[in-house]
C-alpha cells in the first residue's frame, strides 16, 4: 500500500495518512510500538480529512509490534471517535494480528475493526460498511 503520486499525504507522528479515490482514508503506520504521545498529531490530521464525520480507514499496520494501554485509552475518546467509521487493518505476521486483536478487544470504540492479511478484501469489506 502506498499513496498515489498525486495524493496529499500528512504526516501523522506515526506514519503517513491520505484519501484514496474510493474515499477510504489509509495510513501506513511506520512505528513499532504505538502509545498515546502520537495520538494528537494523528487525530489532528484524520480531523483534517473527517471534515467532522467518521470515515472508513484502512490502516496497514504490519510494522506495529506493540500497543499501549495509553494508545488504547486515546483511541477512545470523543473525539478520536467522532472521526473514525469502520476500520479494516491490515496485519501479515501473528506478532502484529495479536496487536490489532488487543487493540479490538480492549477499546470501546464504537466502531466495527477487522484484520486483514491484504488490502483488497479489506477495501471490500469497507466499501460495504455503512457510512
Amino acid at each position: 500500500m502506498s499513496p498515489p503520486d498525486d495524493a496529499t499525504v500528512l504526516d501523522t507522528g506515526r506514519g503517513r495518512l491520505w484519501q484514496a479515490d474510493d474515499g477510504v482514508l489509509r495510513e501506513i503506520i511506520d512505528l513499532q510500538h504505538l502509545d498515546g504521545k502520537h495520538l494528537p498529531q494523528a487525530i489532528e490530521a484524520y480531523e483534517s480529512l473527517c471534515r467532522g464525520r467518521p470515515r472508513r480507514q484502512l490502516v496497514d499496520a504490519r510494522a506495529v509490534r506493540f500497543v499501549s494501554l495509553g494508545f488504547v485509552r486515546g483511541s477512545m475518546t470523543k473525539r478520536a471517535r467522532s472521526i473514525i467509521g469502520p476500520m479494516g487493518i491490515l496485519a501479515d505476521n501473528p506478532v502484529t494480528r495479536m496487536a490489532a486483536r488487543v487493540f479490538d478487544k480492549l477499546a470501546t470504540h464504537g466502531y466495527p475493526i477487522r484484520v486483514f492479511d491484504s488490502e483488497r478484501p479489506a477495501i471490500r469489506w469497507l466499501l460495504d460498511q455503512p457510512d
